[in-house]
């Protein structure tokens, strides 16, 4: 080891080269997700996205002279989506589209990359922090080009800006365990309390950092019982609890989702962890998560130890707080991207330097620039090919258009409910109409995982569902755009049919009329 630490970086640390590495890595990075962006169409947004597009949309409708009714469904559309935390990035966008006078969604892609990027510039600082230069490009390279982060990262959501904090959180935390004054300490509860606020996961990712880094810097003793510890949390936790306060107490809205992904029951079930491992799979790969463990156990640097076990544990603590989310949702594992990352750097670093201590020099230097180009392209190939998977009978377009359609069929009605893909959230967004969303199967699996009952599917209760259940005071109008789940819901297909009247049939939606009856149901 001695005689690759003599062999000075393989990196050099000189401006005039390092400068041009990171300027490189960070234009590639975005230009990649900006190419992706560009590649999705609008249908291929997830769920979570949508709902984001929904609210941002309410939010954009407010700031401009939009004709009505329109715009009075698109703003209760954003009213009626379910509160689960300060819509901060629907806000951001909004405005960002008031500015350009367009909803574009790339708008939002392009925001969320940015901010993958700035976190990308905190894991630099943070590997610098407890490790070698050289360990800090790897760490970067890593973080902006492991290929589900380059997809995942330019989500519409606030997980890109949450990853963001946190690891803007980390490195304060790492300054005052390395120096602990005061104003670093109020320094770091804040941004921590703005970070939780943003997004209540990340306390689970937070706290078992700062426990760590204070036990290195104070011990077990001092960290429990000293007064920094406590003003600490104090400073993370008052935005938060002072948000809850008045979502639960004061407006009422946070009451209905309270607990409804909390599911311990899901330890002791092999689903579960199935589900875990195949998601860590699918994020990072089980090489880079073997090589991270083994990074967390072969670190002889104390500091930087003690920094990686706070993540890893965090990241465990909130996948057995969060167990539904964690074995379903693939961005509940994004904050793995930079614990791993950290992990592996410096192992990777190690063994740049020794290839480069035991082989000429230039050529080491040219293979191992070679072996990370390389890398970096395959990232960017698979990206650009995973686009290739999808089905080729999904016309994304003439959904949209169908969406579109719709709405101006039914003058931009405010009283319907949807049985559509992606819990009728695009159908909402495109459409402008407004209403309620029908339960879908994975709905219905997700109560029967929560012990809830499930509804039965008798015409009795189908009416009862749609005219009294719906929250919708006088349902107009039921559309159907998801014909997967339209063919599987056979007790609601039987209703309707027999029920109420079409008022437009295609290859792509039915629409019936809930004002009016079948004559042969009546009497």
């Amino acid at each position: 080891m001695q005689a690759t630490s003599d062999a000075g970086p393989f990196f050099p640390k000189s401006g005039a080269i390092r400068w041009p590495i990171l300027i490189v890595l960070f234009v590639t990075a975005l230009g990649i997700r900006m190419v992706d962006s560009a590649m999705t169409p609008y249908f291929r947004f997830d769920t979570r996205e949508y709902y984001s597009a929904v609210i941002a949309k309410g939010n954009y409708y407010e700031l401009i002279d939009a004709p009505e009714p329109a715009r009075s469904a698109v703003i209760l559309n954003r009213d009626r989506q379910p509160v689960n935390e300060p819509p901060v990035m629907e806000f951001l966008v909004a405005h960002l589209w008031a500015l350009l006078g367009d909803n574009n969604l790339a708008v939002a892609t392009l925001l969320s990359s940015i901010f993958w990027l700035i976190g990308g510039w905190f894991v630099y600082q943070i590997a610098m922090l407890i490790g070698s230069s050289d360990g800090a490009i790897f760490a970067l390279a890593i973080y902006l080009f492991v290929p589900v982060g380059i997809i995942q990262s330019n989500n519409f959501q606030p997980d890109p800006l949450m990853i963001m904090m946190v690891l803007a959180s980390i490195f304060t935390f790492l300054r005052y365990a390395q120096s602990p004054t005061t104003s670093r300490l109020v320094s770091a509860g804040i941004l921590t309390g703005l970070t939780i606020l943003l997004k209540l996961q990340a306390s689970f990712l937070l706290a078992p950092v700062f426990l760590m880094l204070s036990v290195y810097r104070h011990g077990w003793r001092k960290t429990f019982l000293g007064w920094h510890s406590y003003l600490f949390a104090v400073l993370a936790l008052a935005p938060v609890g002072l948000y809850l306060f008045y979502g639960f107490f004061i407006t009422e809205r946070f009451q209905e989702n309270a607990g409804g992904r909390l599911l311990p029951n899901l330890l002791l079930t092999t689903t579960f962890w199935r589900g875990w491992l195949r998601l860590i799979n699918y994020e990072v790969g089980f090489i880079l998560l073997v090589g991270g463990l083994l990074g967390v156990l072969a670190s002889k640097d104390r500091l930087r130890r003690y920094l990686l076990i706070g993540m890893w544990l965090g990241y465990i603590f909130l996948g057995l707080v969060f167990t539904y989310n964690m074995h379903t949702h693939r961005y509940y594992h994004l904050p793995l991207i930079p614990i791993v990352a950290l992990s592996v750097a410096e192992g990777l670093a190690a063994y740049a330097l020794y290839i480069k201590s035991n082989a000429a020099n230039r050529l080491a230097r040219m293979a191992i620039y070679g072996l990370v180009a390389l890398s970096i392209s395959l990232s960017i190939i698979l990206v650009i090919g995973s686009h290739d998977n999808e089905p080729e009978t999904l016309d994304y377009e003439a959904e949209v258009q169908a969406a579109v359609e719709i709405g101006q069929m039914l003058d931009h009605d405010q009283n319907t409910i949807i049985l559509g893909h992606a819990y009728a959230l695009p159908m909402l967004y495109h459409s402008e109409l407004s209403g309620a969303t029908w339960l879908p199967s994975v709905e219905v699996a997700a109560w029967h995982l929560s012990g809830r009952s499930i509804p039965d599917d008798t015409p009795e209760h189908i009416a009862q569902r749609i005219f009294e259940e719906s929250g919708i005071d006088d349902p107009s109008y039921f559309i159907v755009t998801d014909m997967h789940e339209w063919e599987h819901q056979v007790g609601l297909r039987e209703y309707l049919t027999t029920h109420h009247p079409i008022v437009a049939e295609t290859d792509l939606y039915i629409i019936f009329d809930l004002r009016s009856q079948l004559g042969r149901t009546q009497g």
